[in-house]
């Protein structure tokens, strides 16, 4: 799979489990071969990069393209705060990752999930590859 379908398809699995399951999901990873890596998160609070590179140093070491995602709260370009997946995607030898945002409103008693707008394009980070590759190092 090229690099935007891993992150189509990570965001709609995301969007298909908070409809039937809701919110939050564990973060999870998607490579280009299709494989899924699920990381059980007890705190909510891990970083990215520690998730990915982790992946990146064993099951995923032969990955070429990645897209991982997880939950935060966002604030939107009206300055309004809401919940949002966050997807962190990178190829090998890629140069800097696409960091991608889709806005949601969470599954609540009488309120059904939904997603708020387009997905887009948020910025750029350092490419979980690269992380990698130098922790061996």
């Amino acid at each position: 799979m090229e690099l935007i379908a891993i992150v189509d398809f990570i965001f709609e699995q995301a969007i298909q489990q908070s409809r039937s399951a809701g919110n939050p999901l564990h973060p999870f990873m998607v490579t280009e071969q299709g494989k899924a890596y699920f990381f059980a998160d007890q705190t909510g609070k891990a970083s990215p990069t520690v998730l990915a590179v982790s992946a990146l140093r064993g099951p995923a070491a032969q990955a070429e393209r990645i897209a991982l995602l997880t939950e935060a709260t966002v604030t939107l370009r009206e300055g309004e705060r809401c919940d949002a997946f966050v997807v962190y995607a990178c190829e090998r030898d890629g140069g800097d990752g696409q960091l991608w945002v889709q806005p949601y409103s969470a599954k609540r008693f009488f309120k059904p999930f939904q997603t708020l707008g387009q997905r887009e394009l948020g910025g750029a980070f350092e490419n979980f590859f690269s992380i990698a590759e130098r922790a061996v190092a």
